[in-house]
C-alpha cells in the first residue's frame, strides 16, 4: 500500500509544478492578454500573432518512429481525436493507454497545449477513468483490471467518462443518451454539419475561433431540444466543453509564414477527424485520426490565460455557455446549478473563471468524487483508509494555487450539508441532489452521474 500511496503524492506534486500563480501568470502574459481589462469592446488579439513563425521548431515530425500506423485490434481509440493521433504516430503509446505525465508531455510538444492545461486534463482522466496505481489511463475503452483490483473499481477509459470527462453537446460525438450509450464514436452527420458550415471550394476556407463558437451554439441548442437528459455541469460544460469545441482551430490548425497565427482548411480538419472524401461522400475510418503532412504546430503554447479568455468571449456571445445544469426528464427543461451552494460559497458563476479557480473548483471536485471513484472496493475499512490520505494527496496542487478557503461558520447550518475544511479546501462539499441527478440516475441505469461535472 505504501509504493502506491507514494505515487498518488508524486503525481500530484508534480502536477503542482505546472501551475503557475496567478500574479506570476498575470506579469509573464500580460503582454499577450487578448482582452483588455478597460474595454468590454476592445479588439480580440491572439498571442499567437506575437511570435514568429520558426519553421524547424513548429514542424511536426510525421516520419520514421512518427509516422502514421491505423490501430490494430485491442488498440484503445476514443472520443478525442488529438489523442487519437498521438497514439496512431506513435507520440503516445499506441496501443491507446498513456501514462499521466507522457500525455501532458506529447500534448504540449505536439499541439502546443500549456503545461498547466494539460496537466489538470490529464489529472481529471487519471482520477476519474485511469488506474491510480500506474498512473495511466486509456483514451478509449477500459484497458482491463486495476493493479488493485478488486481493491480498486476497473478503469473505465476516457470512452467510459461520460459526464465526466466528456459530456453532451459534444462538437462531433452525439449525446449518449441520445445514441445507446455511445458517446465516443464519431457521428459522420454532426461531422458533415461543422465541415459544411464554409464552402469547400472555397480556397481561403478556415475553421477559425468564431466558426466553431457558431457551431458549438448549434450542437447546445440542438441537444438542449431534443435531449431530455441534456446536461452541462460545472466542470464538463463550464471547464472541458470549451476545450472539446476550442482545441480544434486553436490546437489544429497549420501555421505558416503566410498564416503565423494558422489556418484550419477542410483537409486539415479531415485529417485530424480521421475523415476523407468531399462533401457529397465523406468517409470515417474509426480511429484512423492523422497528423498532416507538412504541418506546423503553434508558434506558442496555447496556455490558461489564452484559454480563459476563450471562454469568457464566448460566453459573451452564448450566455448559457456559462451557466452549469441540465434538462429535468423533458426537452428544454434547463434547471441551473448554483455553484455557490455546490462549493459551500467559495465559487460562484462570477469568479470562477478568475484567476486559478476553474482549476482550483476542479481539483476540490476531485476531492469529493473518491467515494465514487473507489465504489466496488474489497472493504469499507480499507476504503476508509485510504480516502484521507487521497484528499492530503488531491489538496497539494491546491495549496500551491493558493485557492480560496471555505466559510465554514457561514455555510455550516446549510441543509444536508457536510463540510470538513481542512488544507485550505473542503473534502465533503455539499452535495446537490437535484432533480437534474436523480432523473439521471434513474433514467440511464448504471451510467454513475454526478452533478459537480
Amino acid at each position: 500500500m505504501r509504493p502506491f500511496l507514494f505515487l498518488i503524492s508524486l503525481a500530484f506534486a508534480t502536477s503542482s509544478l505546472a501551475f503557475p500563480t496567478t500574479s506570476n501568470a498575470a506579469q509573464e502574459e500580460a503582454a499577450g492578454c487578448p482582452f483588455s481589462a478597460g474595454s468590454a469592446n476592445s479588439k480580440r488579439q491572439s498571442i499567437v500573432s506575437l511570435t514568429k513563425f520558426d519553421p524547424v521548431k513548429q514542424k511536426i515530425d510525421v516520419s520514421g518512429k512518427y509516422a502514421f500506423q491505423p490501430p490494430r485490434p485491442g488498440d484503445k481509440r476514443g472520443p478525442c481525436p488529438g489523442l487519437n493521433a498521438l497514439a496512431n504516430h506513435g507520440y503516445l503509446p499506441r496501443n491507446g493507454v498513456t501514462l499521466f505525465t507522457d500525455a501532458i508531455l506529447a500534448c504540449n510538444k505536439v499541439f502546443g497545449m500549456g503545461l498547466e492545461i494539460g496537466t489538470s486534463l490529464s489529472t481529471v482522466a487519471m482520477f476519474l477513468a485511469g488506474d491510480l496505481p500506474t498512473l495511466s489511463w486509456s483514451m478509449g475503452g477500459s484497458p482491463g483490471k486495476s493493479l488493485l483490483s478488486p481493491l480498486l473499481s476497473n478503469p473505465q477509459g476516457l470512452s467510459g467518462a461520460h459526464n465526466k470527462f466528456e459530456g453532451d453537446g459534444s462538437p462531433t460525438r452525439l449525446d449518449l443518451y441520445m445514441n445507446n450509450g455511445d458517446a465516443s464514436t464519431m457521428s459522420p452527420e454532426l461531422f458533415k454539419q461543422l465541415y459544411d458550415m464554409l464552402p469547400e471550394n472555397d480556397p481561403n476556407a478556415n475553421f477559425d475561433y468564431e466558426t466553431i463558437v457558431e457551431n458549438r451554439a448549434r450542437r447546445y441548442n440542438h441537444s438542449l431540444s431534443t435531449n431530455p437528459h441534456f446536461f452541462y455541469g460545472p466542470i464538463t460544460g463550464l471547464f472541458l466543453s470549451p476545450g472539446a469545441h476550442g482545441f480544434i482551430p486553436r490546437l489544429m490548425s497549420n501555421h505558416s509564414v503566410d498564416a503565423p497565427e494558422g489556418i484550419l482548411n477542410h483537409d486539415t480538419l479531415k485529417s485530424f477527424f480521421g475523415v476523407s472524401g468531399n462533401s457529397t461522400n465523406l468517409t470515417y475510418q474509426v480511429g484512423h485520426e492523422r497528423i498532416p503532412d507538412n504541418w506546423y504546430r503553434r508558434p506558442a503554447d496555447y496556455n490558461l490565460v489564452a484559454y480563459l479568455a476563450d471562454i469568457l468571449h464566448a460566453g459573451s456571445k452564448y450566455p448559457q455557455f456559462l451557466a452549469a445544469g441540465g434538462n429535468t426528464g423533458k426537452v428544454n427543461s434547463f434547471a441551473g446549478v448554483n455553484l455557490g451552494d455546490v462549493t459551500g460559497g467559495v465559487f460562484n458563476s462570477v469568479n470562477l473563471l478568475e484567476g486559478n479557480n476553474l482549476i482550483c473548483f476542479t481539483f476540490q471536485v476531485l476531492l469529493n468524487v473518491m467515494p465514487d471513484m473507489l465504489r466496488g472496493t474489497l472493504v469499507g475499512g480499507v476504503f476508509g483508509t485510504l480516502l484521507p490520505i487521497l484528499d492530503k494527496a488531491l489538496a497539494l496542487p491546491l495549496l500551491s494555487l493558493s485557492c480560496p478557503k471555505p466559510d465554514c461558520d457561514k455555510h455550516s447550518s446549510m441543509p444536508a450539508a457536510e463540510f470538513r475544511c481542512s488544507l485550505h479546501t473542503m473534502t465533503k462539499p455539499y452535495r446537490l441532489l437535484s432533480k437534474i441527478e436523480r432523473d439521471a440516475q434513474t433514467n440511464r441505469g448504471d451510467i454513475m452521474i454526478n452533478p459537480y461535472f
